[in-house]
Parts: C-alpha cells; structure tokens; sequence
C-alpha cells in the first residue's frame, strides 16, 4: 500500500478519534508495560498506540481498557450467577441437599452411570443414551429426558445416575451445575399435606428448589394418579413452567402417549420440547438381573 495512503487513512482515524472526543497519541503500551489478564498474562503481545480522552485528558491503551471493561463485565456476571445459584461448593452439594429420593441407597451408594449394570442390551443402549445426555447437559444443550418402561427395569437406579455424572462432570469443568432429584410422589404427598399443616414445606418451597435447579429429576411421574389428577397436571406444569433453556429428566411408567391422556395438555407441550426419549421396552426386573450377572453383563 502507498504511503499516501497510508497516511491518508491515519489521518482519517484520528479525525473520527476527534469526532468523539478521542486521539492518538505519541505513547506506546506494550507488552512489558500492559497489565495481566485473568490467567496472568499481558493483556496484549504487540505495542498499542494509545489514545487521549480531549475531556478529561486521560491517556490510555485501548486494548487494555477494553480488557478492563470485559473482566469487571466477568466478574459482574459470577458475582449474578452466583446469587442465583450460590457458590460452586454450594451448587455442588445442592443434590444432596435438597434431593427427595424414594429410595435412600440411591444417593448414599450410587456412583453415577460407571455403577449401573446393563443387564440387557436394550439396558446397554439406553445406558449409551444416558451418557450422551450428560454431555449434553453438561455441554449446555436444554434437554428434557423422558425415561419411561416397566416396574423394576432401572429407571430410578440410571436417572440418578445421569444427574449425579452432571454434578461431579461440571464441577471437575469449572462450572458447577445445581442438580436436584425429586421423588414426585413424596412430594407431592408432602406437598399436599402442607395444605393443612401450614409447618410442613409445601408447594412454594418445592417450586423455588425446582426453579433454582439447572437440572432437574422427577422420578416416577404417574405414580400420584390415585389422587387428583387436576392438581397434579397443575403442579407438573408449574416444574416445568420454570425450565426454559434449563435441563429435565423425567421418569415414568408411562410413555409420552399415555402421558398426553393422563396429564393436560400444557404440561406435556413443554414436555416435548427437547424431548430426547430413553425406553425400556423389554428389561425385566433390574436388580433380579443385575444379582445374576455377578459382574459378566453387558457392560463389558
């Protein structure tokens, strides 16, 4: 390029610069003079021109300013998202704090997805699926799984362990998820009985637990049916009325098309959303199963 032209366009960046109240200046930040970033390094390898502020006379290197702006906007975003969720020991230990779970052992010996035995090659598969929806999740894909199939086939034993892999995988990330497990009909049981126990934790606290969950479990939908079905369809809409862009998991005797005649409309609208299906069409009884594998199932 011409050195007239060049110079041109110098000429026309410092008029804009003036424009706006900005010049360039004789002054140079460079490697050895600029502040660290985040990891300790120079903000910038090459030397910058600096600019003067013509209100306030202030000289400054652009690029660092623009690294100062990004870390306080960083740091204003932590200090948010941590209000929201807490710190990240505290999202952590969210699972078991808050958690509902039906069965005790599952969150006392469960070890995740490495400690579910596929006892068929249906359970095999689904136990790929469940994999592949911790990474999602983990990834930050939204996603609601929908895990449906027998009594006894293992949906409990596999949901926690996609939520438990989602709580130790972020954290080992650097970004801990909030994950929580519900057992439905426990709380909703409980939430119920709080309606004439004022005492008890009830609808509300149940929601806000939900709400402030970036993964979410409720296990065993379907299993409340001998009680309201109004309130329950009711309350499920509300669970999943605070999920948008988050991650749920679902399980339930029931498939999607059952589902859609027991629960209303508006709750199995948002279930479909994302729907990424897990089925046990065919395995029996998990623990029958998995006590006869002594460890030669399908997993190797």
């Amino acid at each position: 390029m011409a050195m007239e032209t060049i110079g041109r366009l110098k000429r026309d960046a410092q008029q804009i610069m003036v424009d706006h109240s900005f010049i360039f200046v004789n002054e140079y930040c460079t490697s050895k003079t600029c502040p660290t970033d985040a990891n300790g390094k120079p903000v910038h390898k090459n030397d910058f021109q600096k600019l003067q502020n013509l209100v306030t006379e202030e000289i400054f290197c652009p690029k660092c300013r623009r690294e100062a702006v990004e870390r306080c906007f960083r740091e204003s975003e932590t200090q948010r998202h941590e209000t929201i969720f807490g710190t990240e020991a505290q999202k952590y230990d969210y699972l078991k704090r808050y958690s509902i779970i039906g069965e005790r052992e599952l969150i006392t010996k469960n070890k995740g997805l490495k400690d579910y035995v596929p006892t068929t090659a249906e359970a095999k598969t689904n136990k790929d699926l469940a994999t592949q929806a911790v990474l999602k999740i983990v990834g930050g894909t939204p996603i609601n799984v929908l895990l449906t199939g027998n009594t006894g086939c293992g949906k409990s034993h596999l949901s926690f362990g996609i939520a438990n892999n989602v709580n130790e995988m972020s954290r080992r990330d650097g970004h801990a998820m909030t994950v929580v497990y519900f057992n439905y009909k426990k709380i909703y049981n409980m939430i119920t009985a709080s309606f004439n126990d004022k005492s008890l934790k009830g609808r509300d606290y149940f929601l806000k637990i939900a709400e402030n969950a970036q993964c979410l479990v409720l296990d065993d939908v379907g299993s409340e049916l001998i009680k309201d079905s109004a309130f329950s369809s009711e309350l499920l809409t509300e669970f999943l009325d605070s999920r948008e862009e988050k991650h749920t998991i679902i399980t339930s005797n029931y498939n999607f098309d059952s589902l859609k005649q027991l629960y209303d409309a508006r709750f199995t609208s948002r279930l479909s959303r994302y729907q990424f299906p897990i089925t046990f069409a065919e395995t029996g009884d998990y623990r029958a199963g998995r006590s006869q594998c002594h460890g030669r199932c399908h997993d190797e």
